[in-house]
Formats: structure tokens, sequence, C-alpha cells
């Protein structure tokens, strides 16, 4: 289970988030995980993410090269995702970065 809070009082606001990630029975501390904040930036957004670790890693590629990213101002830019580079073609798969 992931606790994420956000507090505003004053014109100010703080978000806190845990940093235990779980799989299935395991446990891994923000001690022996390189990853383990639960708070991604976008653009001047922060955003808290629970669920499967790779969720920040999948917003983190969608918005990364984008120069100007949603300001999540409203529901609806949610859902707002900037054009990227073109997909390549069906069953052509890019060659591996590690190659």
């Amino acid at each position: 289970m992931s606790v994420i809070t956000v507090v505003r009082k004053n014109g100010l606001v703080a978000i806190a988030a845990d940093t235990l990630s779980s799989f299935g029975t395991r446990k891994m501390s923000a001690t022996h995980n390189t990853q383990a904040s639960k708070i991604a930036r976008i653009g001047a957004s922060y955003i808290g993410l629970t669920g499967w670790s790779v969720h920040q890693q999948v917003l983190e590629h969608l918005f990364g090269p984008v120069s100007d990213p949603p300001a999540f101002a409203s529901t609806a830019e949610i859902f707002d995702v900037p054009e990227a580079a073109p997909a390549p073609e069906a069953g052509v798969l890019p060659e591996p970065a590690w190659r």
C-alpha cells in the first residue's frame, strides 16, 4: 500500500509519500532502491504515483522530451499527451540501446 498526502495551508503546498516498495510479500526500503520516490515532477507539476513503480518511468518517457509539458490545471489536461516522435512501422522494432 502506498501513502501520498498533499496539504495546502496559507498559500503553500506540501506533498509527501512513503518510500517502501513491495513485490508480493517482499518489501524493499528506500535504502536498497535507487528510485524510491513516488513523486514525479512533470514541468511545473508534482505528481504522486501509486501502483506499479514502472508508472513513473512511463510518465518520464512520455513527458521527458517535451519542451512544454501540460500544466495539469484541469481534468481534461491530464489526458492531453503531447505528440512524440512517430512510432516505428508495425512489426519493426528499433535497435536496443544496449547493443
